[in-house]
């Protein structure tokens, strides 16, 4: 195993809750370059380092971020068309893909009797379409930014997907790959395992996640785990 933290299940796992960019499919990279070109098209200056901490976040958390970092009026409508733009044309391209060990992952668990459901900040049309794209679409559940939840790190996401799969959270194992996402899981009262992606492992998230590794392969060690 290649665990960073922890590396041992606390409680037993009924069930298990994914995040989607950056931990089931390798999209943060694309969404914050999406980002990027559309502040370009508009004219309007942004630094990568707040376009990083909008990562997890719902769109009109990070309208709130990003409005705090512009001089002047700042069209979100026409933000999010041009994003949702580029991410299209990108996923045309095949430049979208699964995580390594995302199948895998998915196909043990319902092997094994284990629900899942996704809980993620995107809008359900770019979930759908990703999945899609990804050969990923076998969540019966799933919560996201259209929800009428409160962004992560609350923990609504997470606890809806919970009371969605009829588990109670303190079961539940939330796979995350951002520091809000982990403090989402864990004020959820969720057993939480971080899988780093843009934003690298620091010993501080530890205060927020119970176990941290390399990659998604990990998990069907973890869960094969004796308590």
């Amino acid at each position: 195993m290649s665990f960073i933290h922890g590396g041992t299940l606390i409680r037993p796992v009924s069930a298990v809750l994914f995040d989607m960019d950056g931990l089931l499919i390798d999209s943060e990279r694309l969404a914050l370059e999406c980002d990027r070109c559309a502040f370009e098209a508009m004219g309007i200056p942004m630094d990568y380092s707040v376009l990083l901490q909008t990562l997890g976040e719902t769109a009109e958390s990070s309208n709130r971020i990003f409005a705090s970092h512009i001089d002047g009026p700042f069209d979100t409508e026409r933000f999010w068309a041009l994003t949702r733009q580029f991410f299209d044309e990108k996923v045309q391209a095949g430049e979208l893909e699964a995580k390594p060990g995302a199948r895998e992952l998915i196909y043990f668990l319902g092997q094994n009797g284990i629900p899942c459901a996704l809980g993620s900040s995107s809008a359900l049309t770019r979930i759908s379409v990703s999945l899609q794209a990804t050969g990923l679409d076998r969540f019966t559940v799933i919560v996201c930014g259209d929800d009428p939840v409160r962004s992560k790190p609350e923990p609504d996401i997470f606890l809806l997907a919970a009371e969605r799969l009829g588990i109670c959270p303190e079961h539940c194992l939330v796979l995350e790959d951002s520091p809000s996402g982990i403090r989402a899981g864990f004020n959820g009262g969720m057993q939480v395992c971080m899988i780093p992606d843009l934003i690298p492992w620091q010993n501080e998230f530890s205060r927020f996640c119970h176990h941290a590794c390399t990659g998604l392969a990990d998990i069907q060690t973890l869960l094969k785990e004796p308590l």
